[in-house]
């Protein structure tokens, strides 16, 4: 179908920028707006088809924000999921008029479902990742990355930013030959999006670690 345009609002950049690296690769155009202000002003004058909106923000909150697009005819419609570190404000999104919420660090897998509840969606998948069941555990025990690199790794992991975890295991098959294994199936993983998989692999060698 068309290409969706989402409109991603967040006084924090790494949020923004992390939404972006997510979304963008899977062919959504991506606005951004800093700010409560410019989040509504950017969803006035450029119709997103949804919107990803942090409840927290300075100039106007994201609660201000939805009241205010739901006040007005262009944008009483337009889906608006709203994004917060406190589970508390769940409750604050429902009296804006969101449709949906999604907790920080934001879970890859649950934004999928929602943008594809919301904008009608239906997802292709490349030709190597139709459902094949979970992907096979590595026949021997793989040499892991160092701690502070898994470190990483598992934070990334647990905010599901997937494009990022590929990089990662790509430059760690090339700093040394001993992590390739880990690296690919790492890799693999994350080609077919199957993060909880790729939480529970890192998880055997965190606890190790620690």
């Amino acid at each position: 179908g068309p290409r969706r345009k989402i409109l991603a609002a967040d006084d924090k950049p790494y949020n923004l920028l992390l939404l972006v690296n997510l979304l963008e690769p899977l062919g959504f155009e991506m606005l951004t707006a800093g700010d409560g202000q410019q989040a509504l002003d950017r969803a006035l004058t450029e119709a997103p088809d949804a919107i990803i909106l942090d409840l927290i923000m300075p100039v106007m909150t994201g609660v201000e924000v939805a009241q205010a697009l739901r006040a007005t005819d262009a944008t009483r419609d337009t889906p608006i999921i709203a994004m917060s570190a406190s589970v508390i404000d769940a409750q604050n999104q429902k009296l804006a008029g969101c449709q949906a919420f999604i907790s920080k660090p934001v879970n890859l897998a649950k934004l999928l479902d929602l943008l594809q509840t919301h904008l009608n969606l239906t997802w292709q998948y490349e030709a190597q990742t139709p459902d094949i069941g979970p992907a096979p555990e590595p026949a021997a025990e793989l040499t892991p990355p160092p701690q502070a690199t898994l470190k990483t790794l598992w934070d990334l992991a647990l905010t599901g930013d997937l494009q990022e975890i590929r990089r990662q295991a790509a430059q760690l098959a090339q700093a040394d030959a001993a992590y390739q294994a880990f690296a690919a199936h790492l890799e693999q993983l994350a080609r077919e999006y199957r993060v909880k998989e790729i939480r529970a692999f890192l998880r055997r060698y965190v606890e190790r670690e620690l």
